[in-house]
């Protein structure tokens, strides 16, 4: 029970009480010995009984006005089970105490037999409610029947009008117990009510739910869940009524480990539908406490939906971005410049044929070649103090020695003037360094080719540049013996006819 303003005024009122109550029983029992004899003592008795009920009922009707308005009443503690058993059972512990003590001094208090259990009744009720003050009551009422009232050690009466006292006992306790209960509903219907009142205007669905219903949802959760109204969902079957069925089995089971054990706390995310079949992401946060005496379940609910399909929409990016990396043979990285981790995506591990990385920058410069390592570093490092893109092409060494090409890219990111980190992309390159290579040797080849052929071209030119020189001077040496021939008046020995076919005005044989 928290320490309200409706508490302290039920705590104050009880104390009062007590203090009167135990001066009327004490101050009427000795004014009537000294007063009255023996023989009308009985109904003097009964008189002071029915005029203490009378003035009791009165006492508690102007307590029960002066009780504070509900506004005035502090929100309840909704725990667990156990804490109600505790109180059930101080409660009844009360007027155990009281008989011990009862029994131990009642040779100075007798013959006070209700001395001791008038307050114990009264503060059974307010500590452990209705329960608590009916069942100190009937237990307090049997204990000073049986053990202090003559006959002694028996529920026989030595004096008939004894059940007078008995029975006023009896109904004060069952009246205080009955108006303990009901202060207590009234500030719980206050607490409810001011409970009501702040989730009604909060935008996150909250709901209650008992024994597998709805006992409460405010306005957001309706409206989450496709409804008008807040009374529309109240009492319906919390798991038929929207979660999708694939999950209602699941959900159920974290439901029930939730109310079997007040100390864990219910956290889940499912599927589920609108009232008009639209679907709907919902992530629920709940915990267990006592709704009407009930053990239930309390939490808020969240539209995740917004979430839940931007994570869909990056989940398919991230894929399609793992796609085209594979198929690309680009791996991702990126270093962060102060803690010096550098994260690979699967292709880099591929390209560099390993399976175990340290996640370190120093890690990966190990893999490069010992003729580009410092060369790449120097320019990355340029690269990221003058905030501009680096690009690389060198050589890194995989386990077994293998020598592979890649290309690395890489853009720096800064913030609040200092860079932060590098992210990057590294291409094996190795099958177009090869492909370049061997354009170039078949490049160099042609080259090489081209010049033995132009040689010789050369080689052939002086040599039929040599031998028509000869057959031209050979023909000249037959025009002349011809010629000479035609002076002697002797035929020419030289046919020379070939000449005016080639060389038109040339003189034949």
């Amino acid at each position: 029970m928290t320490l309200s303003r409706r508490n302290r005024f039920a705590a104050g009122v009880t104390l009062g009480y007590l203090a009167f109550a135990s001066l009327w029983i004490v101050l009427t029992d000795q004014t009537v010995a000294a007063l009255v004899g023996p023989a009308d003592q009985t109904w003097f008795a009964s008189a002071k009984g029915l005029t203490f009920v009378a003035v009791t009922a009165l006492l508690l009707l102007f307590a029960l006005r002066a009780v504070p308005p509900e506004e005035e009443a502090g929100v309840p503690s909704w725990g667990g089970t156990a804490g109600g058993w505790r109180r059930l059972l101080v409660a009844l512990m009360l007027p155990l105490v009281a008989f011990a003590l009862q029994w131990t001094f009642w040779q100075q208090i007798q013959p006070y037999a209700w001395f001791l259990f008038l307050p114990v009744v009264v503060l059974s009720s307010w500590i452990g409610g209705m329960v608590g003050g009916l069942l100190a009551t009937t237990l307090s009422t049997l204990l000073v029947w049986y053990v202090f009232i003559p006959v002694r050690f028996s529920f026989a009466l030595e004096n008939p009008f004894s059940i007078i006292p008995i029975g006023i006992f009896f109904a004060m306790g069952v009246l205080f117990a009955l108006t303990h209960q009901r202060l207590r509903q009234v500030e719980q219907g206050a607490a409810d009510a001011k409970f009501r009142a702040l989730v009604d205007q909060t935008l996150v669905g909250v709901y209650i739910i008992g024994d597998g219903d709805f006992r409460y949802v405010n306005q957001a959760f309706a409206q989450m869940f496709g409804y008008a109204s807040s009374t529309a969902m109240i009492g319906r079957r919390a798991l038929e009524t929207r979660v999708a069925p694939d999950h209602r089995a699941v959900l159920s089971d974290h439901i029930q480990r939730c109310l079997g054990d007040s100390a864990s706390k219910l956290r889940y995310g499912f599927p589920a539908c609108r009232a008009d079949g639209s679907p709907l992401a919902v992530d629920i946060h709940g915990r267990a406490f006592r709704y009407e005496g009930r053990p239930a379940l309390i939490g808020v609910a969240l539209d995740v939906s917004d979430r839940v399909e931007a994570e869909r929409a990056r989940q398919d990016s991230e894929d399609r971005l793992k796609l085209a990396l594979a198929a690309s043979q680009m791996g991702v990285w990126e270093w962060h410049v102060e803690s010096g981790v550098l994260y690979w995506s699967a292709e880099c591990f591929r390209i560099c044929g390993v399976t175990d990385f340290n996640a370190t920058l120093d890690d990966f410069t190990a893999r490069f070649h010992p003729e580009d390592a410092e060369w790449v570093m120097a320019d990355m490092r340029a690269a990221l103090a003058g905030r501009r893109t680096f690009a690389a092409e060198f050589r890194i060494l995989r386990p077994r020695g293998e020598v592979r090409w890649v290309t690395n890219m890489a853009n720096p990111i800064w913030g609040d003037g200092r860079p932060l980190r590098m992210v990057g992309t590294l291409t094996d390159v190795t099958e177009r360094r090869q492909a370049d290579d061997e354009v170039r040797r078949q490049a160099d080849e042609l080259r090489h080719r081209t010049e033995e052929l132009r040689e010789r071209n050369q080689e052939l030119e002086r040599f039929n540049r040599a031998s028509v020189g000869r057959e031209l001077d050979m023909v000249d040496l037959k025009r002349q013996v011809n010629d000479l021939s035609r002076q002697l008046g002797r035929q020419p020995p030289f046919s020379l006819n070939f000449l005016a076919e080639t060389v038109p005005g040339s003189p034949g044989a």
